[in-house]
Parts: structure tokens; C-alpha cells; sequence
């Protein structure tokens, strides 16, 4: 399926950085420099042009804000479904539309204000708790970027990438096999993020082939699932980290140890992964919830020693 190129744009894609971050500084600045003009306009003689100043930029900061959260609400929908950042980024979107609130309510009570020459002290007070509110939601926009890599290198991703993790279960299986629902139907190229007794793993259909390997990068735990595939290798979104998809080998650094990947077969139709028993026990340790785990209380977890993949093709017999 063809990506959609007003998201992508809206993404930032095209200027390989994402929009939602370079548009905010307009209404931060515009809402600031109201709440200078304010001030002054109280502190001063008072003057008419101070308070149609802070009441012209305070109206252009709720129009960028609005612009700004445009492109900010197409990186929340991109966000995966049981990933921490979600709930994050609910709250830092509804603290933003607070502020809009607020600043809106203010802007009609200025219009309806009697002191055309300087701003009434309630006023200036609403723009202080707006801008209150405003950091706060500036502090979990940073979150998300820098504790959980939200919209991190995601100009580098081609193809689609996981909605959610979807639970699995080696149980039952005498041969440790786990058939994976629905990956016959992967587009090429895209990954899907399993969660196998506890196992975190990508499983990627790229160029025709299936791989399997783990989903956290060993340089800084970014999600591989999200990264670029190409040439049975595989990109950290984050920093670039190359991986070969056959071997698990450190093609690119930053990264210098290698990571796991696990045997895939394709029979019938129906695609299975096998991850050995030993990776499900270390998992143990590292998760706390099987298909909704947070990566930010992995970041010291060792993570097991790299395997070779083997690909069974076992020819289809219907």
C-alpha cells in the first residue's frame, strides 16, 4: 500500500524531521510575548498599543497552536497501540487543548475589557497558568522524544510498522514452533511485533523473505520493528545501528554487539517462528507484561547471546 503523502508530509518525512517539534516554538514565543506585553502594560503608564499588542499575539498563538497540533495528532495516531508513550501522549494533547481553552476564553474577555490602555491583573494572571500548563506539556512532548524515541529517525522507515504487540504462546507445541496469525498476509516490506512467552520479536517480510529477530537494538533499545529494511538487513531508527537479518551480525555501528535472530518456516502457507527456550526464562526477567511491556525499564536488561537463523522451506504440499 502506497503511504499517504499528506502524512507524510504532516509526518515531516520530507524535510527528515518531524513537523509537530518545529511548528510549537511559534505559539510558545507569541504566547510569552503577550505575557511581556501585559506586564509592561500594567507596570507602566499604560498604553493602548502594549495591550493591543498582547491581545494580537495572543490570537496568533492560538492559531499556530492549532497548526502546530495538526501534524502533533498524526504522530499520536502513529504511535503504537499498547506502547507507554500513548497515554503520554494523551495527556501532553489534552493539557495542549487546555491551554487553547484558556488562552480563547481570555482573548473575548479582553474584548469585552472597559481599560483600553492597560491589561486588568485577572488577565494576566489566566496567561500565567496557561503558560504553567503549557511547560508541563512541554515536559511530556520531551518525554516522548527522549525516554521513548517518538517520531526518532522515522524519515529512515519504509513500509509499515506495528500497531501493536500481538501475544503469543509456545505452549502446546512439542517442536517449540509457533505459527504467527496472519503474517501470510504481510505487505513487503513490513513488521509485525510479537511477543512469545515473553519474547519480544519483529518478525519482517522484506524483498520476498521472512526474518525474525529481536525488536530492541543492542546500542540504546530502539525498537528494530520500526527501522528500515533493505538487502536482508535491518536500520535502528534511532542511530542507525545495521544488523544482518541471517546472522544477526553488526554490519554498522554504533551498536557493537550482535543481535538475536530466531528460525522462521513457511509451510502451507501459514508462516511459524521458533525461539528457543533459554531466550523465553532470560525474558522473564525483562518483562513484566507479555504484549504490553515498557521499554524504558529494559534499559538495563542484558540481553542473550546472538543465534544464527535458520529458514526452514519446507515446500508447500497442498
Amino acid at each position: 500500500m502506497p503511504e499517504n503523502p499528506v502524512r507524510s508530509v504532516l509526518e515531516g518525512k520530507p524535510f527528515r524531521h518531524p513537523l509537530h517539534p518545529m511548528l510549537v516554538h511559534f505559539p510558545i514565543g507569541l504566547f510569552v510575548i503577550s505575557l511581556v506585553l501585559d506586564v509592561a502594560s500594567y507596570l507602566g503608564r499604560g498604553s493602548h498599543a502594549l495591550v493591543l499588542g498582547a491581545l494580537y499575539t495572543m490570537c496568533a498563538g492560538v492559531a499556530m497552536g492549532i497548526v502546530a497540533a495538526v501534524p502533533g495528532f498524526v504522530d499520536w495516531t502513529d504511535i503504537r497501540r499498547d506502547h507507554p508513550a500513548k497515554g503520554i501522549g494523551q495527556w501532553h494533547m489534552g493539557l495542549n487543548i487546555l491551554v487553547l481553552l484558556i488562552y480563547g476564553i481570555s482573548i473575548i474577555a479582553r474584548f469585552a475589557t472597559t481599560n483600553p490602555r492597560r491589561t486588568d491583573l485577572p488577565l494576566i494572571f489566566t496567561s500565567v497558568i496557561a503558560i504553567c500548563v503549557l511547560m508541563v506539556s512541554g515536559y511530556l512532548g520531551g518525554l516522548m522524544v527522549y525516554d521513548d524515541g517518538i517520531g526518532v529517525g522515522r524519515h529512515r522507515r519504509r513500509g509499515r510498522a506495528p500497531v501493536r504487540t500481538i501475544p503469543l504462546t509456545a505452549a502446546g507445541s512439542a517442536d517449540g514452533w509457533v505459527s504467527v496469525p496472519g503474517a501470510e498476509l504481510m505487505e513487503d516490506p513490513q513488521t509485525l511485533r510479537l511477543s512469545i512467552d515473553g519474547v519480544i520479536v519483529a518478525l519482517a517480510k522484506a524483498d520476498g523473505a521472512y526474518y525474525a529477530f529481536q525488536e530492541f537494538c543492542t546500542h540504546r533499545y530502539g525498537p528494530l520493528s520500526e527501522g528500515c529494511l533493505k538487502g536482508g538487513q535491518v536500520t535502528c531508527p534511532w542511530h542507525g545501528s545495521l544488523f544482518d537479518l541471517h546472522t544477526g551480525k553488526v554490519q554498522h555501528g554504533p551498536a557493537k554487539t550482535n543481535i538475536n535472530v530466531y528460525d522462521v518456516r513457511l509451510v502451507n502457507g501459514k508462516v511459524s517462528i521458533r525461539v528457543p527456550s533459554d531466550d523465553s526464562i532470560n525474558a522473564v526477567r525483562r518483562s513484566r507484561v507479555a504484549g504490553a511491556t515498557q521499554e524504558r525499564d529494559w534499559k538495563t536488561a542484558a540481553e542473550p547471546a546472538p543465534r544464527p537463523a535458520r529458514v526452514d522451506r519446507t515446500p508447500d504440499t497442498r
